[in-house]
This record gives structure tokens, sequence and C-alpha cells, in this order.
């Protein structure tokens, strides 16, 4: 994962696994590298809380809390770098 490379020394990056099975959402983040944490969402009580219903979804919060901006749909990594630049400061 590029970016958690890049910018995970001054963002936070957190998974949620939606729509799997702890299997399949581990055998996910092994292929791809992922470094970062990971929770894994089985009654989709994160999801619904975020009130975010397809996927993949990018959200983004600044670095007191604040909802920043979300991206619906696989996200571009210009979009993705412009915006941890951002929050990154």
């Amino acid at each position: 994962m590029e970016a958690h490379r890049e910018f995970g020394d001054r963002v936070q990056f957190i998974g949620i696994d939606i729509l799997d099975s702890r299997n399949e959402a581990r055998d996910f983040m092994e292929d791809f590298e992922m470094t970062f944490p990971s929770v894994f969402d089985a009654p989709d009580e994160i999801k619904g809380a975020l009130g975010q219903f397809g996927q993949p979804v990018t959200i983004f919060y600044d670095r007191d809390g604040n909802f920043f901006r979300s991206w619906a749909g696989p996200i571009p990594m210009h979009t993705l770098r412009r915006n941890l630049e951002a929050i990154a400061g």
C-alpha cells in the first residue's frame, strides 16, 4: 500500500472490512501486504454508523477527528494523495 508507506508516519490508516468472512478479509490483507490496522465489521455496525452503504468508501478525518471528505468507489492515487496531503499538514 503505497499511500500507507508514504503517509503512515503522519496519517492514521484504519481499514474496515465489510461483506467478507474473517478468513477472506485476512487473505485480502495478506495478498495486498496491508500493514495498517483493520477491523472486522460483521454486523455492519460501523458501516451503518458512518452512513455508508456501498464499497469501497474512503473517509478522511482531520487531525482533530472532524470529518474532512469522503470518496465512494475506487479512489485514484492522485486524489488519495491530494487528500492525504491536506490532512497531514
